[in-house]
């Protein structure tokens, strides 16, 4: 195989590493701020649960001289790792890298930016499991080879098998650069199928890739194809988690990755002079073509989403096709890509009083409705038969409906079975970019079959609770979805929008399938006071630090000294982070005598049990008479578990600003605005936004 350098070079350690600097990691673990029952003696790295961490403190150092952390391993390792790097002051891992189970070794790029300043490097397994680690260094250069695979691995069926190259193959991938796969077809079907994935997510370069036919599929010919990966997000999710090929019908015999950009060609019409402005989609609607025997449904169809893009209410859909010599009739099916049927399944006039194909008939043609147009546009179309071949597939605009860039296009489209809270739709932040209070959020849902009602909550994707949850007028007195409803409508407040832009969208319910999100333009609402409260009072530190608390270990102390001008109504506030690997994490509060206070567990982010809410970064107690002497005679401790605590302060209430504030609001006249932020002089029954000078607040009018 041909060698070569890059100027910052990937590679397996496997392959002998270069002779460049090299920092040792072993005498850097630290067992105090290891997580969840990962530990190492040895050499032995031990995870007692799922996503322990085993962790190397780096100590807020300057490595800039190194770009790669790499652990290499006596033997196979027993499950799955992830590696991750901390740097500065960083609650969360911003570099991290995947090994599937069975890897000699893991490799983790560090990212340039930030490498001036390292916390710690984190090993964790997805499961019990132990490893002897035989090597973990810092290195500045790695060698490289530009074959990533070559050898002879069968992909029939992308459904059950699928070809993998780990993360640590693009560690030094640069964007740009060329991929490319070699390959062999069977005999299996009349086309063949070569998909870019990663971590079970399509990549963008795989929009690009060269000898495809207008379908996006292979002729049984064609023996390579290459991509340029040319997006950002598509380098990140390589490094951190490698490639997938998912495939059907071919062997995969050589992958490798080069400088230099591939030449598209499209084997069926390479010039396309019916649209030469954008070949993918021709004048005259064809959006697939070729030659598949279906059998009996043995042979799918598939026409990926984006030749769906446009597609609309009343768009038609025709299929031309053929009956099996030797058949009485033929049938068909019409599913989206991950087999839920439309709804125009089976209402072409064409078929035959039973809904079967005659062999007199050579083309279907179908009306779309919205809800099939919306599943199209997201997950592609998929035509099952029996006893059928198809040639072509036709997509015909009916001339009207909404077009892109209008103001009510929807944010996401799909079809996603809630089950009874199991699955989650998520739409990410910048798609509420330009989100502001006042904008009006609808779902379009089911009830599911068989359910007598549903229900639907809105949060954002850190699992915080929308302010608009549960106000959409279309919801029954119980704020339950009721089978007729179809649509609910949201207004957005200004503290929704604000966590719309920052963390995205998601959805969750019980017995509602969701098959469409938009958000329009409503009218603004007034900005929110700034209401008293934490923010206004006086906050003096009383001790600041990095413990990483682990399992109930380590504990942070503050002298009596500290509460001597402490009083009744005060706050105690502590700053903390949860740590990776953990949903969730919980503080306790004693005096210094290991006594809990009366406040314990009540603490502000917390759940009725006192665990912290996903993505907690503080806790503040109300400072009560009960706990006041005590913390004035014996101080305070603070433990926990999974968490880190990083500052303690007292907060001092400032009554008097506070008092001005009510004073003038209290003159102020009371007005009333609907959801949709138009003012309403005399409000009757619903829900209401009510404004008094600097104060705002939605009520309810019974």
């Amino acid at each position: 195989m041909k060698k070569t350098f890059l100027s910052i070079v990937m590679g397996l350690a496997s392959l002998g590493m270069s002779s460049a600097a090299e920092l040792d990691l072993m005498p850097m673990y630290s067992p105090d701020l290891c997580w969840s029952g990962a530990s190492m003696s040895s050499g032995t790295a031990t995870w007692t649960e799922g996503w322990g961490g085993l962790v190397f403190n780096l100590d807020n150092q300057d490595y800039s001289a190194y770009n790669y952390a790499v652990i290499d391993f006596a033997e196979p390792t027993e499950a799955k790792l992830k590696l991750e790097a901390y740097y500065s002051d960083e609650q969360s891992a911003s570099s991290a890298t995947e090994a599937d189970k069975g890897a000699d070794k893991i490799i983790l790029r560090l990212d340039d930016s930030k490498k001036n300043k390292i916390t710690k490097l984190a090993l964790m397994a997805a499961k019990a499991a132990t490893a002897t680690i035989s090597k973990a260094v810092l290195v500045d250069e790695l060698e490289t080879d530009s074959v990533l695979f070559e050898g002879s691995t069968e992909v029939p069926d992308m459904k059950k098998i699928y070809f993998k190259l780990g993360a640590d193959k693009f560690i030094g991938l640069r964007k740009g650069q060329t991929l490319t796969v070699n390959f062999t077809t069977g005999t299996l079907q009349q086309y063949a199928s070569v998909d870019f994935y990663s971590n079970n997510v399509k990549l963008k370069c795989q929009d690009t890739r060269t000898n495809t036919k207008k379908d996006g599929q292979f002729a049984l010919e064609a023996t390579q194809t290459s991509t340029v990966v040319a997006d950002d997000s598509d380098v990140e999710s390589l490094m951190t988690y490698g490639l997938q090929i998912k495939g059907r019908n071919v062997t995969i015999t050589r992958v490798t990755l080069t400088d230099g950009a591939s030449t598209p060609d499209n084997p069926d019409n390479p010039d396309n002079p019916d649209n030469p402005d954008n070949p993918d989609t021709p004048v005259d609607g064809v959006i697939w073509t070729g030659s598949v025997d279906t059998g009996k449904w043995a042979n799918d169809v598939t026409v990926d989403a984006p030749k769906f893009a446009s597609c609309k209410d009343g768009d038609k859909l025709t299929i031309y096709l053929s009956v099996d010599a030797g058949s009485e009739y033929g049938n068909i099916e019409l599913d989206d890509q991950k087999y839920t049927k439309l709804a125009t399944d089976g209402t072409s006039t064409d078929l035959d009083s039973y809904g079967c194909i005659q062999p007199a008939t050579l083309s279907l043609t179908y009306t779309l409705p919205a809800a099939d147009a919306s599943l199209l546009s997201a997950n592609g179309l998929r035509v099952k038969g029996a006893n059928i071949t198809v040639t072509k597939i036709v997509l015909e605009s009916n001339g009207g409906g909404e077009q892109p860039g209008d103001d009510n296009a929807p944010i996401w489209t799909g079809s996603v079975d809630t089950g009874k809270w199991a699955n989650d739709v998520t739409v990410d932040a910048p798609k509420f970019a330009s989100c502001n209070g006042g904008d009006i959020l609808k779902v379009k849902l089911s009830v599911n079959q068989g359910s007598d009602f549903g229900n639907i909550e809105l949060d954002d994707q850190q699992y915080t609770k929308l302010a608009a949850d549960g106000t959409a007028s279309q919801l029954d007195s119980y704020g339950c979805v009721q089978p007729d409803v179809h649509e609910l409508t949201y207004v957005v407040t200004n503290g929704d929008a604000e966590l719309l832009k920052a963390n995205g969208l998601r959805v969750k319910g019980a017995n509602i399938t969701v098959t469409e999100i938009s958000l329009t333009k409503g009218t603004p609402l007034p900005d929110d006071p700034v209401n008293p409260g934490d923010d206004d009072m006086d906050e003096t530190e009383i001790w600041s630090g990095n413990v990483n608390c682990g399992q109930w270990k380590q504990t942070v102390s503050i002298p009596a000294s500290k509460f001597g001008n402490a009083k009744v109504g005060d706050k105690l506030k502590i700053n903390l982070s949860i740590n990776a690997g953990k949903g969730k994490g919980i503080v306790k509060v004693q005096d210094g005598n290991g006594a809990d206070l009366s406040v314990n567990g009540k603490g502000t982010n917390m759940d009725e049990s006192g665990n912290f809410k996903r993505g907690a970064q503080e806790a503040v107690y109300d400072i009560v008479e009960a706990d006041l002497d005590r913390l004035k005679q014996s101080g305070l401790i603070i433990s926990g578990f999974a968490v880190t605590v990083t500052k303690a302060s007292l907060l001092t209430n400032n009554s008097s600003s506070i008092f001005e504030i009510e004073s003038a609001d209290a003159d102020m006249p009371v007005e009333f605005y609907d959801l949709q932020g138009i003012r309403v002089d005399n409000p009757k029954h619903g829900i209401y936004i009510r404004r008094q000078g600097s104060n705002v607040s939605k009520i309810y009018i019974r």
